[in-house]
């Protein structure tokens, strides 16, 4: 694990991102993969003070805002389950992928939200609840003329909703919810299955 200086918080973000990939690792054969903790505002979730990026089987970056109010309080708050969720990525990135469509994408998203959901049995972070249930279906038909298109606007249906008529983190609940409907038809599944 490497990490840059986050003065008085750089040993707690070791230590929780350590603990996050330890549990990880078992429940899913992860391994090789380097988790990079990086001070960074910019590459942080606006508003909420961390983030993650995946880069391929064996590399993870987390971006921590230094001047979040609450740090520590944030951090083991957060840290953990999102050192999960990008952990679950490197292991789809060994196969099948982390995909090159709309569905796809959308389904690694909730399969990694849903494994640190189980794996720490934490709430769900916000981005998997970004509109009331009662409009999934009409966000589904918006997202299904997209669903097998390998040029759809990745930004647009997960961080900035370019289109009127799509929520922030849309693709993130999207696939929270597609997730969450194939597990309570399949009793038994999960998401580091």
């Amino acid at each position: 694990m490497l990490f840059r200086s986050l003065g008085a918080h750089t040993e707690p973000a070791r230590a929780l991102a350590l603990l996050a990939v330890q549990r990880a690792a078992s429940a899913m054969p992860v391994s090789g993969v380097t988790v990079t903790l990086v001070p960074d505002a910019r590459r942080a979730i606006a508003g909420w003070g961390l983030g993650g990026r995946t880069f391929g089987p064996a590399m993870v970056e987390i971006y921590i805002d230094p001047g979040l109010p609450d740090l520590a309080l944030r951090m083991a708050e957060r840290m953990p389950a999102l050192v999960a969720h990008e952990l679950h990525h490197t292991m789809r990135w060994r196969g099948p992928g982390y995909g090159s469509t709309l569905l796809e994408a959308m389904v690694s998203e909730g399969l990694a939200d849903h494994f640190a959901v189980e794996l720490l049995g934490t709430a769900p972070p916000p981005w998997c609840d970004a509109f009331p249930q009662t409009q999934t279906d009409a966000y589904l038909d918006l997202a299904r003329a997209e669903f097998d298109a390998s040029a759809y606007a990745h930004e647009r249906w997960f961080f900035d909703a370019g289109l009127p008529q799509l929520p922030r983190w849309t693709g993130y609940t999207l696939g929270w919810r597609l997730v969450e409907a194939h597990l309570a038809a399949h009793p038994g599944s999960s998401a580091a299955t």
